[in-house]
């Protein structure tokens, strides 16, 4: 008998708790149609400018993860889109697009000032920093933390597969398919189903059958 009201109070509590995490998704997000269209928000998580931050079905938003959108610019991530642990995407003023079923993984940094456009199906690894901006520095009477800044944007393109610990800088376009190799810095654009890597990243060659898939698309 005592088991089982312990077992019942235990499933009491994790349906309040349940219940109560539901209510604060719905704070943060407002009043949307359907249930389905609220993420899935774990423990930690922050949003500042949550009423910028549009997401689309499914999305999953893992534990410590932050987006920061502002008055300026604002954040949307579309069906099944995830952000995983710790990660950070933050506005900056621009507009960050992340596409369906793509996944931006562990201790990510995501600077969308210049603009930051992330297709469908792409997989980003940990510790991927993606900036969309850069200093100048051309004056050297002036700290470079004084003198402005640049902002270009970048355009990733459907199905990228981004290794861990890459640095993607301003201005850059990477084309569909393509493969960027773990640690690489990507400071030009990458041609669709190129595979690249190195610092900075260099074309090591194409993916099979990638003439092919060019002339289909």
């Amino acid at each position: 008998m005592e088991i089982i009201v312990t077992v019942g109070l235990m499933q009491m509590r994790a349906r309040v708790l349940d219940a109560v995490k539901w209510l604060r998704v719905r704070k943060t997000f407002g009043r949307l149609h359907e249930k389905a269209r609220y993420p899935r928000v774990e423990k930690g998580c922050s949003f500042v400018q949550s009423s910028r931050i549009a997401v689309g079905s499914h999305v999953h938003i893992m534990a410590f993860a932050a987006l920061r959108a502002d008055a300026v610019g604002h954040i949307e991530l579309d069906d099944h889109a995830t952000i995983c642990n710790f990660s950070i995407v933050q506005s900056v003023g621009g507009v960050i697009r992340i596409g369906q079923r793509t996944s931006i993984g562990d201790f990510c940094s995501l600077f969308g000032q210049g603009g930051l456009t992330i297709g469908s199906d792409v997989m980003v690894a940990s510790c991927v920093q993606i900036v969309a901006n850069s200093h100048t520095f051309d004056d050297l009477e002036k700290p470079i933390s004084e003198q402005s800044c640049r902002a270009h944007g970048i355009r990733i393109d459907d199905e990228v597969w981004i290794g861990t610990n890459v640095v993607i800088l301003d201005g850059v376009h990477i084309g569909k398919g393509a493969v960027i190799g773990a640690g690489s810095v990507v400071n030009k654009d990458v041609a669709a189903y190129a595979i690249v890597a190195g610092v900075p990243a260099r074309l090591l060659r194409y993916r099979p059958g990638a003439e092919i898939a060019a002339t289909v698309d």
